[in-house]
């Protein structure tokens, strides 16, 4: 293999690892040449909200002791491959947990 070849051009299989996931490539920062990672402290509280076929919907993390009606939660809303458990993507919102429903997500 060429010393120079630009990794993005190399078959991962070449360097001993599998395709990326659709997820690994949303996060990938291209121009940096990083990952893009949402870190959550350990300090940190958590609730989840489940969707009718018992997944995970919507990830709420706060400051430990932040009542779920206030403002300050970090909220994740998860989509599905369909009924599978495969997570397609991860939306981020902000507010508090008790309308994590109705929030705004990008």
């Amino acid at each position: 293999m060429e010393q120079n070849k630009n990794l993005t051009e190399t078959n991962p299989d070449q360097l001993g690892s599998v395709l990326p996931s659709k997820i690994e490539q949303a996060g990938w920062e291209k121009n940096l040449y990083a990952h893009r990672y949402t870190e959550i402290p350990s300090n940190m509280g958590m609730r989840v909200l489940y969707d009718g076929n018992n997944r995970a919907e919507i990830v709420g993390y706060a400051p430990r002791g932040l009542l779920s009606g206030d403002d300050g939660w970090l909220l994740q809303k998860l989509a599905y491959n369909g009924s599978t458990t495969d997570v397609v993507s991860r939306t981020i919102g902000y507010g508090n947990f008790s309308n994590a429903s109705i929030a705004t997500y990008s």
